[in-house]
């Protein structure tokens, strides 16, 4: 599976309910993006691999390579692979996956990936 990710400037924004009941929208930090990210880049290869697991019990390993979009040194748009991992079907089949952090459940696979200390996702070489 080759997957094209949402950007990270599509995380939506924090809303909150004031005392008055109106809503209002609250800028995240730059961390709290990033973590929103990782789940939500984690939770989509979960959630896509689960259903291919699905669609026929033939499939007993998935690879799934997922890019975003990022601006080079030029400022152009440029494909960035940040992560590359080999689903096996038994884990899935194992697993409530209700109940999972989409991150430390796709950790347990093999994998490429690099999460630097601040949370940034490198550009990573896919399994072939």
């Amino acid at each position: 599976v080759d997957m094209d990710l949402p950007e990270i400037e599509d995380i939506p924004k924090e809303c909150f309910t004031q005392q008055d009941g109106k809503m209002k929208k609250k800028k995240k930090t730059q961390t709290q993006i990033k973590e929103d990210y990782i789940q939500i880049v984690f939770g989509l290869a979960v959630f896509v691999c689960s259903y291919f697991f699905n669609m026929s019990f033939d499939i007993e390993r998935i690879l799934i390579s997922s890019y975003t979009q990022r601006r080079n040194s030029e400022g152009d748009l440029k494909d960035e692979y940040i992560y590359s991992i080999k689903f096996s079907r038994n884990v899935f089949e194992e697993t409530d996956l209700t109940k999972v952090d989409p991150y430390e459940f796709c950790m347990n696979f093999e994998n490429r990936c690099h999460i630097l200390s601040n949370k940034t996702m490198k550009e990573i070489v896919p399994f072939d």
